[in-house]
């Protein structure tokens, strides 16, 4: 019996540890975190429901909330926190508390001012930036032209990065005139609104930057209302409502950001995290023949 008892005993010990892990995305109809969900749900599923357990929780762009629900997670014994944050700035009292209650913390697609995270998953910001006024730029030819700016949400990191890309692009095309800047929600309510104050006080305006797929699309329907056409929209996203409008020929173009994929990599690097791997590192190997060997960068 005390034989059985010590088997037993060891099998326990040593069963792998099943970790939790809390989630805290801004808005849930927003399809860039949708998608960011479905990607955090499909790597749980090649983890293993015996390996991982993850709760989502949704903000509602509320940074009080995700500050409450963060709070929950660390006090139901999350192990690491994946956080997207509604507010740069106000998310650095919730993170570092509960990096100090011993939680770590990793931000997704949005990022936060807190020095205390492991890391941050996302797109690069400026470079969306770039590739859209770059898209710009090019329809508009040497002649240039009015642009309007529908930037992302106050508060947040993305749209200041993915505007310094733009400008920079901007500054180097004199012919480009930027005549407003308006902020608001990554929807398509919000894009329609913005686009309404653009028209009014710009209804010759040639081309519209739009922070997010769903700003544009509000913004085109806005223009669709009002019945002028030629204008020039082109965004950051990349989701299916945006690519459908492209098909259609009613959105002009957007860089794809693949918040999948974002969602994706957050819980597969976080799995990493808590099981300490890589333990080893392999570096590429290369087959050297006559063939090639004075092709290869050694």
């Amino acid at each position: 019996m005390a034989v059985v008892m010590v088997v037993s005993a060891l099998v326990c010990s040593s069963a792998p540890k099943k970790w939790k892990v809390g989630v805290s995305l801004p808005a849930a109809d927003i399809p860039f975190y949708v998608n960011v969900e479905y990607g955090i749900k499909e790597a749980a599923k090649e983890i293993g429901s015996d390996k991982i357990e993850v709760k989502i929780l949704f903000a509602g762009e509320d940074p009080v909330k995700q500050m409450r629900d963060l709070e929950d997670f660390v006090q139901s014994g999350v192990d690491i926190l994946l956080v997207s944050p509604v507010d740069a700035v106000g998310s650095v009292g919730p993170i570092e508390q509960a990096v100090r209650a011993g939680v770590p913390v990793i931000t997704l697609g949005r990022r936060s001012e807190s020095k205390a995270t492991l890391f941050w998953v996302g797109q690069d910001d400026y470079e969306i930036g770039v590739r859209i006024a770059e898209y710009i730029v090019k329809r508009l030819g040497r002649k240039g032209g009015k642009v309007a700016l529908l930037r992302g949400p106050e508060g947040t990191t993305y749209p200041q990065y993915q505007e310094e890309g733009v400008m920079s692009v901007f500054k180097k095309n004199p012919q480009i005139k930027v005549v407003t800047r308006l902020s608001g929600r990554d929807t398509i309510e919000s894009g329609l609104q913005l686009m309404q104050d653009v028209l009014q006080a710009h209804p010759d305006v040639d081309a519209v930057y739009c922070c997010a797929d769903e700003i544009a699309l509000g913004a085109i329907n806005a223009a669709k209302a009002a019945g002028i056409k030629g204008i020039i929209f082109a965004g950051g996203g990349g989701e299916k409502p945006g690519m459908t409008a492209i098909e259609k020929g009613e959105y002009d173009y957007t860089c794809m950001k693949q918040p999948g994929m974002i969602g994706y990599l957050g819980l597969k690097k976080a799995y990493e995290y808590l099981e300490n791997f890589p333990k080893m590192t392999y570096t590429p190997l290369i087959d050297v023949t006559k063939e090639n060997v004075h092709k290869v960068d050694r």
